[in-house]
């Protein structure tokens, strides 16, 4: 089976039965969201960055997650809307979902 959040030759796992949709809360969300948050122009950053918010929270490690998410979501912002994946609209509803509501409403205007 294709690990659920690691890029295989085909892409990232579609959700289905023994996917995302079935996998419980991540070890390492932390360092995953960490190593999203330095690629703003990327898809699957923006994507990796969401997942984690979707799912079971980790306590050690949902700070820091949330923490790189945010800074993910002002990097993609402020990147010319040329430029900017629509996958930082997927972040933003996941950081709103997540509670961190005061800044994906004031990313959702810029």
């Amino acid at each position: 089976m294709v690990h659920p959040l690691r890029p295989h030759r085909r892409g990232l796992a579609a959700p289905g039965p023994g996917s995302t949709e079935d996998t419980p809360a991540q070890d390492n969300a932390d360092k995953v969201a960490e190593r999203a948050a330095a690629r703003p122009r990327s898809p699957d950053a923006l994507f990796l960055a969401a997942h984690p918010l979707t799912r079971p929270a980790v306590p050690e490690y949902d700070a820091d997650v949330r923490r790189h998410a945010r800074t993910l979501l002002k990097a993609a912002v402020a990147l010319p809307y040329a430029e900017r994946p629509p996958e930082t609209e997927q972040l933003r509803r996941a950081l709103v979902e997540a509670s961190e509501v005061d800044l994906a409403q004031a990313t959702a205007t810029d």
